[in-house]
């Protein structure tokens, strides 16, 4: 089909570039304008067509294989505005939809489709007057990118401006011109936009469109997809856990009976959601400093850049290199934006050096640098029935046994050296005191503190009576506060790692792996990377297959308060992805996580 656009160039602005810029018109083949008008055949093309199955390493023909393709409005196109640059990078004009002039208008803007023709007019031109080298598109958005507002604006500036358009939008996903180096100077000046050639402007309409090929501009959207999904949407997963305490109603304390005393649980895979994301992206996908397709360190031999496929698969996010704690957002455990197994979420780009992710020896990605799935979960037991546990330096309790073993340390201690008292002290009455202890169907003791880490403290059912520890020098009784028992609870435990699964509540963070190679050593532990192993780009689809559970993820205990932010540190299976990554359209990177 084809389609008119059409653009209006106020008189001032147009004399402005025409006086400025009148010895820069690009291209040999120069048309000859009689009137006040060019014309423009465009075409529109989606790069993730182009893309084949698999890692974008090389530039054979694209497959078929394994498409998903962009469903509903993830493809929809409903407006689409055409931003003009001089030779020398300045703003030259923008073109809109034109409503009137067509045959049969109704007022309604024209359909727009991918692969379609589209004619874009320019309009108040002068008779030997200047036309534009370079075109940036922006589809779905760009409304207030008025011409007041781009006035003297370089195509530099107007690439890195700020957005937050990596989310669902109702109106179609906001796409724009493909960001990719091809090795010819012209293109590579400005990698983001479309080159021109005055010999790409025609006259009229008719001879644009009989003008042979069309413009062909290449679009990418701005947001990334994720999505979570199980064999067959699986719910629940057996695990093997052994268990301090009466669990399924079998042994699990170990004894001289039953030295292991494993249990059979399940975890169930109540959502996810996605958690480290950037707020803010570029207009377009940015390249830095990098100067050429092979400026980019430490890629081991990655072919990030593809002209053929008219596309990148990596670029700079507007932290790159300088992402810190605090850059990315994060959620409570009870993220309203929830999403079930095998829906789909989307989110900005965040990509940076493996020299600003590294941490820890051997390095690994700080996973609160990155962004990631986080998976909600509960722990069950035979039946179905939610467990609250406590994983303390990686032992499994139920919440009575961990009450009494950290009861058991204190006293242990001799800390644990508190009592109450009755009687009236008389030769008839005497003092009798009693040793405070946890009791049954009673709170004397309770679990306190936050997501990052529980401890025992004094419960509902405490005694309010006056308290007294036992002075061994002296051979008496001494009244005191509560103050030094709390102290003491808390400190049984302080300094060891200690989560609470408040009704089995716990989650697993992984994160989002992206095309570069990335391998493990036999223990699981991440063994190489580099940059663009990790990370979430523009345009690709990332999907997260769990496979299966091997153990039990990170327990929370207040799920309503603070944000859940992994352990910076974390390297053992919890985080592992056993990756067999895919790419197709959008481009969809799918990973089997055995969790």
């Amino acid at each position: 089909m084809n389609s008119i656009f059409k653009y209006t160039l106020a008189f001032a602005a147009t004399a402005m570039l025409v006086t400025a810029c009148s010895s820069d018109e690009p291209g040999s083949n120069e048309p000859v304008f009689t009137g006040e008008s060019a014309y423009m055949n465009v075409q529109l093309r989606a790069a993730e067509d182009l893309s084949r199955a698999g890692e974008g390493t090389d530039d054979g023909n694209p497959s078929t294989d394994d498409l998903e393709y962009g469903k509903e409005n993830e493809n929809s196109i409903n407006s689409a505005k055409f931003f003009f640059f001089n030779s020398d990078g300045i703003y030259y004009g923008q073109s809109t939809i034109w409503k009137d002039g067509i045959e049969g208008s109704t007022g309604t803007e024209p359909s727009i489709e991918f692969n379609g023709n589209a004619v874009v007019i320019l309009d108040n031109l002068k008779e030997g007057g200047v036309l534009p080298e370079y075109v940036i598109t922006v589809l779905n958005g760009g409304a207030q990118y008025t011409d007041a507002y781009m006035s003297g604006k370089t195509i530099k500036e107007f690439s890195k401006d700020i957005t937050n358009w990596g989310a669902d939008k109702e109106n179609g996903f906001v796409m724009a011109t493909t960001s990719y180096y091809d090795g010819t100077a012209e293109h590579d000046k400005y990698p983001y936009a479309t080159k021109l050639t005055n010999a790409n402007f025609s006259p009229t309409k008719e001879a644009a469109i009989a003008n042979g090929k069309p413009v062909e501009i290449y679009v990418e959207r701005l947001a990334a997809r994720v999505k979570l999904t199980t064999p067959t949407g699986q719910e629940y997963f057996p695990v093997d856990v052994t268990v301090m305490g009466d669990v399924n109603g079998e042994v699990t304390e170990p004894d001289a009976d039953h030295p292991t005393a494993g249990t059979q649980l399940y975890v169930k895979i109540d959502g996810w959601y996605i958690s480290g994301i950037q707020e803010q992206t570029y207009l377009s996908k940015q390249f830095g400093d990098w100067t050429s397709a092979t400026s980019l360190t430490d890629v081991n031999g990655w072919k990030w850049n593809v002209p053929t496929f008219h596309r990148s698969f990596w670029g700079q996010s507007i932290r790159y290199g300088k992402q810190t704690e605090g850059g990315l957002r994060f959620f409570t455990f009870d993220n309203p934006n929830n999403k079930t197994v095998g829906q789909v979420a989307y989110c900005n780009e965040n990509t940076s050096t493996k020299a600003n992710l590294s941490t820890g020896t051997p390095a690994h990605p700080n996973q609160r640098l990155v962004t990631s799935v986080l998976v909600k979960a509960t722990v069950v037991d035979k039946d179905k029935k939610a467990l609250n546990l406590v994983e303390h330096n990686g032992m499994y309790f139920t919440y009575e046994r961990f009450i009494a073993y950290i009861l058991d340390i204190v006293n242990s201690q001799n800390k644990l050296n508190y009592y109450t008292r009755t009687g009236a002290g008389t030769e008839g009455d005497p003092y009798k005191y009693h040793q405070i202890a946890q009791e049954d169907g009673k709170e004397i003791f309770r679990l306190g503190g936050a997501n990052e880490h529980v401890y025992v403290e004094k419960g509902k059912d405490f005694p309010t009576a006056q308290l007294y520890a036992y002075n061994n020098t002296t051979m008496d009784y001494d009244a005191v506060t509560e103050t030094t028992l709390n102290a003491d609870l808390k400190a049984a435990n302080a300094g060891e790692s200690t989560h609470a699964f408040q009704g089995g509540r716990m989650y697993y963070n992984i994160p989002i792996e992206h095309l570069n190679t990335r391998t493990w050593d036999e223990k699981h532990n991440l063994a190489t990377w580099y940059e663009g192993s990790f990370g979430v780009v523009r345009n690709h689809a990332y999907t997260v297959n769990v496979t299966s559970v091997k153990k039990l993820g990170t327990g929370v205990f207040k799920p309503n308060e603070g944000e859940i932010k992994p352990n910076e540190n974390q390297k053992d299976p919890r985080w592992y992805l056993g990756a067999t990554i895919k790419v197709v359209s959008w481009k969809v990177v799918t990973s089997d996580v055995p969790l």
